[in-house]
């Protein structure tokens, strides 16, 4: 899995997977890297999943991870799409966009596990 700001891509280091019927669960963990390479003024997705989500719709999944703050991450897959973005709660009832200023300093974790539906 990569970490992209839709131009350059951040590697997340070894993912793992697994596939029942059409469900996928992901896990990947990437500690310390440096991020400055992505553009500040963009989403960040979550890239080059193992299968493409289901083509009907997108998916919501809340990402059990971190990227050393405290509120979580969501992350939506697109409809037949390896990819999506990536958003983070906001300590209330929404959710903002991640973007590269949202970690910590320039060095930032990502890591966790989520579950998506395939065709």
């Amino acid at each position: 899995a990569y970490l992209s700001d839709g131009t350059t891509s951040v590697s997340l280091g070894t993912q793992y997977y697994t596939k029942i019927g059409n469900v996928v669960t992901v896990k990947f963990g990437k500690y310390d890297t440096n991020f400055s390479s992505l553009s500040g003024a963009v989403s960040l997705q979550l890239t080059g999943l193992p299968f493409a989500g289901q083509s009907a719709s997108a998916q919501d999944a809340v990402l059990i991870g971190s990227i050393t703050s405290n509120n979580p991450i969501l992350f939506e897959i697109g409809a037949g799409s390896s990819s999506g973005y990536l958003y983070q709660g906001t300590g209330g009832a929404g959710i903002n966009s991640l973007f590269k200023g949202d970690f910590a300093a320039t060095n930032g974790s990502l890591w966790g596990n989520f579950s998506y539906l395939t065709d």
